[in-house]
């Protein structure tokens, strides 16, 4: 059930990700296009356009849209950007091949196109990197769990990564939270027996942080979905 919940935000946010380009005669005006282009500088609207066209890619990529959808979007003028790289990109001869598409998946992350990169490696079933582009280079650990969803074992790669970046007093329902989905039991039980902040008001010592609750109520929680689990 959380797999299908999952594919129906991917399945929205391509869609929404490809309306923001149904706009072909429109100029740029940066007191309304800002919020079309998200965080592209209003001051380049070639920049704009271009991030723009490589989310939808991206999304659409993580969606399931292999170089055929691709190519068909493309015809329609929504996959239009400057320069027509992308284009160029589709119509090779060479798209399908896996080492064509990794090779030019690097080249895309020197020019700093990491969503485009991104999208390549993912149509070069190479899963894990394309992960770590979105995780490291666009610094989007929730992007990256959702393009590698369907792939336990790189989701577990990619939490156990940040777990082993966490400071020694990280908040240990985070640790808990982060090791529970990355499969590792013995970092989940560990985390819920750690006590709290020394200048808790509520429970003198015990309390992690009032809006969470105590170090007890964590061990509850990890009693219960341990042993289910």
């Amino acid at each position: 059930q959380s797999q299908e919940r999952l594919d129906a935000l991917v399945t929205k946010l391509a869609q929404s990700s490809l309306a923001k380009l149904r706009c072909p005669s429109r100029t740029w005006e940066p007191g309304r296009d800002e919020e079309v282009w998200g965080r592209a500088p209003a001051e380049d609207a070639n920049f704009a356009r271009r991030l723009a066209v490589d989310e939808a890619v991206l999304w659409s990529v993580a969606l399931g849209y292999k170089i055929p959808k691709l190519r068909a979007l493309l015809r329609t003028g929504l996959l239009q950007e400057p320069g027509g790289r992308l284009a160029a990109l589709l119509m090779h001869e060479k798209v399908e091949d896996v080492t064509f598409l990794r090779t030019n998946a690097f080249r895309l992350m020197q020019l700093h196109r990491f969503h485009l990169a991104a999208a390549l490696f993912l149509l070069s079933a190479s899963v894990d990197e394309a992960a770590r582009v979105v995780a490291n280079r666009l610094q989007d650990l929730q992007l990256a769990l959702v393009v590698a969803r369907r792939h336990r074992e790189v989701v577990a790669t990619l939490l156990n990564d940040r777990l082993s970046e966490l400071p020694e007093d990280a908040d240990p329902w985070l640790v808990f939270l982060l090791a529970f989905h990355a499969g590792n039991t013995e970092l989940c039980r560990a985390a819920s027996l750690r006590t709290g902040r020394d200048d808790c008001p509520r429970c003198s010592g015990t309390c992690l942080r009032p809006a969470l609750g105590c170090s007890a109520e964590l061990g509850k929680v990890a009693e219960t979905v341990l042993t289910r689990r």
